[in-house]
């Protein structure tokens, strides 16, 4: 799991618990770069919903983004997919209208 790594490294959070279940930042970093060396999705050539799930955080914060060629290679392709710019145009759309209102 990516997001709860992300969340509990922000909030500075560690038990023997949390850490034996979810590792690290190091370890996340290197499972995701593992997983993409040889293909550009988690699951080999095409787009899964392990991609689906694992790329969301760091779209929605893109500051959380390992510095690594291969997950930012990953997450620029997870964000060009046709679904995924209709889909933020969509979000985009809608966060617009409720400014205004």
């Amino acid at each position: 799991m990516v997001e709860p790594v992300l969340v509990f490294g922000a909030a500075e959070l560690s038990h023997p618990y949390l850490d034996r279940t979810f590792r690290g930042r190091t370890e996340m970093i290197a499972r995701l770069a593992g997983a993409l060396q040889d293909a550009p999705f988690l699951m080999g050539e095409a787009f899964t919903a392990a991609d689906l799930l694992l790329v969301s955080p760091f779209i929605w914060f893109p500051e959380t983004a390992p510095d690594h060629p291969a997950i930012r290679a990953w997450i620029d392709q997870c964000e060009a997919r046709t679904s995924a710019v209709k889909a933020a145009a969509f979000d985009a759309e809608l966060l617009s209208r409720s400014e205004v209102a």
